[in-house]
């Protein structure tokens, strides 16, 4: 197996430190190395190789090596620092780039030299390693391809049109050849003033285009997407960019549940779910990074318990908010029968392919979105808050048609109505069920005809050929 590896080309697998970029990151760098021939590194910060690596994977044990980068946060992320994306890029210019350039030159030095590097997005510094190397470098894309396209248009051309109209939350935009997207649509980053400390993060994606147009060659571009899910998109940027759809990148569930930055919940949270009824339970996660303050918590604890449905809630005692009471002092109690259950994290790939769940109350991160359109074939309300967010609901609402995106109040706070409302509105929709089942069928034969497969080996191909 290593002679024959050693003949294929070698790719560099780079991850932003988030669970948003590392899950898809890592599936990809294990599809990679299922390919003949191909060598494979996958790296992200130290902090984040830490926690998933807690014991040094065995020899032999996996075709992936692991070597991780430091970003200069090697003790722990201050999310108020990372908030301030000039800070932390700056670091990550300086700190990670000379880390990663260090370990492409180790690798050569040791015989296996990288001949392409894939980045996740917002990863761009890694971009200019592989160019200081005289290396490909490819990005992988952790959002849909509809915020891909409106990046891309929005800094070819349309930049000026959507800054002009960004308070305007209705403003329609017509990128080529999409349907029409309101501001309030749009991934935030596009739409936020130059003051708020997130526009700082746009300036990863401007260079991340910017490089990709200084190409010889028309530039490739992975997407945890399919053809299926997002057809105008990638049509609208197949002219000026090779979009390679390898999504959606679903793992099996002990593989996800190995990955993940947080430690799983010991309750038994799948056996309770084993005595509900099909269909039945409203499942709600705002994901890895979404921290909710006491107010929040009394809304949606309120909100779930007027449903009258059975819940599973997954609300993180390391939120950082010293106002989120812990987990297990709002779970509600029916007639003698616990009527929910909260958890610090869970498993999110095995609940919602769970009979019992009928409705994810989810903040429309793409991981989150694509694991409940494809694997568990649940309808959905939409939450959203920030980058692409808002897009990931504007697809699950008006071009999917398996759920809601609910109103929240000027602060960005879902009330315990309108997630009631919300909730009976999903699991009242005959049409929003049948819908999200066909496109789990859809989805579920695409996989089964080895489709992502099919695809990521046209891309070693290319590569390889170039």
């Amino acid at each position: 197996m290593e002679n024959d590896r050693s003949a294929g080309p070698h790719f560099l697998v780079v991850s932003f430190y988030l669970q948003g970029h590392i899950t898809p990151s890592l599936f990809l760098a294990k599809r990679l190395a299922g390919v003949a021939g191909v060598r494979v590194t996958f790296s992200t910060a130290v902090t984040s190789h830490r926690l998933i690596f807690p014991a040094a994977p065995a020899a032999g044990d996996d075709p992936v090596s692991y070597i991780p980068y430091s970003d200069g946060f090697d003790d722990k992320h201050d999310p108020d620092k990372y908030a301030r994306g000039d800070y932390y890029y700056d670091r990550l210019n300086a700190d990670a780039a000379k880390s990663l350039s260090a370990i492409v030159g180790d690798l050569a030095a040791a015989g296996r030299p990288v001949n392409c590097v894939i980045y996740s997005c917002f990863s761009t510094w890694a971009a200019v390693v592989a160019r200081k190397h005289g290396i490909q470098s490819v990005p992988l894309w952790t959002q849909p391809a509809t915020a891909f396209a409106a990046y891309w248009h929005f800094f070819h051309g349309l930049e000026s049109l959507v800054s002009a109209n960004a308070g305007d939350r209705y403003f329609s935009v017509r990128f080529p050849g999409m349907p029409p997207l309101q501001i309030c649509d749009l991934p935030s980053l596009l739409t936020v003033s130059k003051e708020d400390d997130w526009a700082c993060h746009l300036g990863p994606l401007r260079d991340m285009c910017a490089i990709m147009d200084s190409f010889d060659k028309k530039p490739k571009i992975l997407i945890n997407t399919s053809t299926e899910m997002e057809p105008h998109a990638i049509s609208s940027v197949s002219n000026m960019v090779d979009v390679y759809a390898i999504g959606p990148m679903l793992t099996e569930p002990a593989a996800t549940a190995a990955a993940t930055l947080f430690d799983l919940d010991d309750k038994d949270y799948l056996q309770w779910l084993d005595t509900q009824p099909d269909d039945s339970v409203v499942y709600i996660s705002f994901g890895s990074m979404r921290v909710l303050n006491k107010l929040e918590v009394e809304q949606i604890a309120r909100g779930l318990k007027d449903t009258g449905r059975p819940y599973l809630w997954v609300l993180r005692r390391d939120s950082g908010s010293p106002d989120v009471e812990s987990p297990p002092t709002v779970a509600a109690e029916a007639e003698g029968k616990r009527l929910g259950m909260v958890v610090e994290w869970c498993d999110q790939v095995r609940v919602l392919e769970h009979r019992a769940v009928g409705c994810f109350v989810t903040h429309c991160g793409w991981n989150s979105t694509t694991e409940a359109l494809a694997v568990g074939g649940v309808r959905m309300v939409g939450a959203p808050m920030w980058m692409d967010q808002a897009t990931n609901a504007w697809l699950m609402e008006k071009d999917w048609g398996i759920g809601v995106r609910a109103e929240v109040d000027r602060g960005g706070m879902l009330m315990a109505g309108e997630l009631r409302r919300c909730v009976d509105e999903v699991m009242g929709s005959e049409e929003m069920g049948s819908k999200a089942r066909q496109w789990k069928e859809t989805l579920g034969r695409a996989a089964a005809e080895g489709r992502v497969k099919q695809r990521i080996m046209e891309f070693v191909k290319d590569i390889s050929s170039d």
